[in-house]
């Protein structure tokens, strides 16, 4: 099955500063940013097919919030007119950025809201970059691998 839909896609950098405290380590009080051998980012692709619209997110952070994740939903919903249920946020779960959930550590308010910034940013560079694409997709089963974990009979 076959179908044209506009894209547009966004990349922007994050910024993790040298002495920035790292999520997602026992010791995260004496872990800090020595520098990096990578970017952190925030990444995403809009689709548009006539006036359905949706957003899928990947922040290279170890995770997030419910709450941060349906604020910023709110507020691509609100600014872009991409519903709600249409946006997609997810985390790569690296160790190598700052603190964004506070189940153990406490939670870095302005990385949040540089990622907040960002993320805006980037749907606005996605809206300006759209592009008409064809996409196509099927079904199939593959029977010969597995998730990381011992396969037993």
């Amino acid at each position: 099955m076959s179908e044209f839909l506009k894209i547009g896609i966004f990349r922007e950098k994050i910024d993790v500063k040298e002495g920035m405290n790292l999520c997602g380590y026992p010791n995260t009080e004496t872990r800090f940013c020595k520098g990096s051998k990578g970017d952190i980012e925030a990444n995403g692709i809009i689709l548009k097919k006539d006036k359905q619209t949706g957003c899928i997110i990947s922040l290279d952070v170890i995770g997030t919030s419910l709450s941060f994740t349906n604020k910023i939903r709110e507020k691509i919903e609100k600014e872009f007119d991409i519903p709600f249920d249409n946006i997609m946020i997810s985390a790569t779960h690296t160790h190598s950025s700052g603190i964004t959930t506070g189940r153990i550590w406490k939670v870095d308010e302005e990385f949040l809201r540089e990622i907040e910034t960002k993320i805006i940013k980037g749907i606005e560079k996605g809206y300006n970059n759209f592009e008409e694409v064809k996409i196509k997709w099927l079904k199939t089963n593959v029977d010969i691998s597995h998730n990381r974990r011992v396969v037993i009979n």
